[in-house]
């Protein structure tokens, strides 16, 4: 065969997979897109307790507080019972569930 016979053959069969490859649909499963950490969403306000209703939870307790961080749907908080003891909580931000309590002993 002649060599330029076969790189037109081979031309045509590139063309010819491509427009398959244009018309032919996408699977019917779609792959998720990918979020990248910098396009994710905040968790809306409303489905969680706000900070005021969570400090009165505390405060219920006879806790002063000295510290509290919110962490996505946590509350860590750092607070002295009347005793003067440290005591360290974890609170579900949604419930108002304490998740966890640590009370450091001297």
């Amino acid at each position: 065969m002649d060599k330029n016979v076969i790189k037109f053959t081979v031309i045509v069969a590139i063309l010819a997979a491509l427009a398959f490859a244009v018309q032919a649909k996408p699977a019917s499963a779609q792959p998720a897109p990918v979020t990248s950490a910098n396009t994710l969403t905040p968790i809306p306000a409303a489905k969680t307790l706000s900070y005021e209703e969570l400090e009165r939870r505390v405060t219920a307790q006879g806790l002063r507080i000295s510290k509290a961080e919110v962490r996505d749907l946590l509350l860590k908080v750092t607070a002295y019972d009347s005793q003067h003891r440290k005591v360290k909580m974890m609170i579900d931000r949604r419930t108002g569930e304490v998740l966890a309590r640590e009370i450091k002993r001297d």
